[in-house]
């Protein structure tokens, strides 16, 4: 995906699997950090509920609950040094009311630490244009086939196979 650009938007519908995509990519950054070197972080946006002093205010607040040792120093280090996959999750869940304060403070973040990499994910929303320098991308939803791969690749419990195979009839 960053090979499309650095900065990305990634629209669907509700229940399309923006938020399972955003952790997959977590995931695959975590597991290619060996080789990539980037550090992934992972911002669920609908706890955007207040107004923040700065925007790494609001970044710190949401990344030291999993990152325990991790200082407001150490984090201007890993901003600073452009290997941060940022992962905004639910762009549409943000407060209509906080939306332009969080658009400028995100826009002036951007500018500030414009050498990482920037995703957000969101339903389809006529505010894209706040965030200019964002590709928008847009998630299809699977096909019948694409469907029925996935169910038979996903790790179901040792005691479920029942459950995926009525599911998989289902389909």
């Amino acid at each position: 995906l960053l090979n499309v650009s650095p900065y990305l938007v990634l629209s669907g519908s509700g229940g399309l699997g923006k938020s399972m995509m955003m952790r997959n990519i977590l995931l695959s950054t975590i597991d290619e950090y060996d080789t990539e070197g980037r550090v992934p972080l992972f911002i669920p946006l609908k706890d955007y509920d207040r107004l923040y002093d700065s925007f790494p205010d609001y970044i710190f607040d949401m990344v030291s609950n999993l990152w325990p040792k991790l200082t407001k120093e150490g984090l201007e280090d890993l901003l600073k040094s452009g290997k941060v996959l940022f992962l905004f999750d639910g762009l549409d869940e943000i407060h209509a009311s906080l939306l332009p304060m969080f658009t400028k403070q995100m826009n002036g973040f951007i500018d500030r630490y414009y050498m990482n990499s920037f995703i957000i994910s969101s339903r389809p929303y006529s505010n894209f244009q706040s965030f200019t320098r964002f590709s928008v991308l847009e998630l299809q939803p699977f096909s019948k086939a694409q469907a029925l791969d996935f169910v038979d690749r996903v790790n179901y419990h040792a005691d479920a196979p029942k459950l995926q195979a009525r599911f998989r009839s289902l389909l």
